[in-house]
């Protein structure tokens, strides 16, 4: 599939062009729009996202929030196997979430997602 290159929410244009990504870089930017985007918040599809309702719950369920962001990403992006969040921080209510998704075909794609909470 090809896409839209995105930069910290814009389309990125080069020479007067807009950029296309396809292949591991554009999976690895779907899974980031996926985790930004809070679940049934985008009028065109609701099922999109993540529930960010995990993000406040006291105390913080690591766990059901790793669970749901990895759900959201394996329904939403074909041939994704397994997801590992490598790394998980809330600081100032940004949560970066640093993620390994791994293809049907044995390779990885990496990449990383910050989101206002």
């Amino acid at each position: 599939m090809k896409s839209l290159k995105l930069l910290n929410g814009d389309l990125v244009i080069e020479n007067g062009d807009f950029v296309m990504i396809d292949g591991d870089d554009e999976k690895s930017q779907r899974i980031s729009e996926i985790i930004g985007v809070n679940l049934g918040e985008w009028f065109l599809d609701e099922s999109l996202g993540i529930d960010f309702s995990l993000f406040f719950e006291k105390p913080l369920n690591r766990e059901a929030i790793e669970d749901g962001i990895v759900e959201a990403i394996q329904s939403r992006v074909d041939d994704i196997e397994r997801v590992e969040i490598d790394e998980f921080e809330i600081v100032n209510r940004k949560l970066t979430i640093i993620f390994r998704a791994y293809k049907t075909d044995g390779t990885s794609i990496e990449g990383e997602s910050v989101v206002n909470v």
